[in-house]
């Protein structure tokens, strides 16, 4: 999946600049993160990286259990930026979409 999207991402990139910084936003739950660890999108930030983007992983340790509201704030909490473009994983939209309402 995340090859398919690396390869998606090269092809869009050809014809973008991005002047903003890419930021990628995921809600792990805890015990996923304690388990495992990892960076899932290390392709992409590759590819975005490579067109001069900077790039920000955001992961947003959190229990399933959260609200949409503690979710967001929580991003908010680690979010410095003016202005960016979200790459959001699953449940993690929502969360940035309140994130940016509030």
């Amino acid at each position: 999946w995340i090859e398919m999207n690396s390869t998606y991402l090269r092809s869009k990139l050809k014809t973008y600049a991005l002047k903003y910084p890419v930021v990628y936003a995921f809600n792990y739950p805890l015990t996923f993160y304690t388990a495992y660890g990892f960076d899932p999108v290390g392709n992409m930030k590759k590819v975005i990286e490579a067109k001069g983007a900077r790039t920000i992983f955001m992961p947003n340790i959190t229990s399933p259990s959260s609200s949409i509201e503690t979710r967001a704030q929580k991003f908010m909490q680690n979010f410095k930026e003016k202005k960016a473009h979200f790459i959001a994983h699953a449940f993690a939209g929502v969360d940035i979409r309140a994130m940016i309402n509030f």
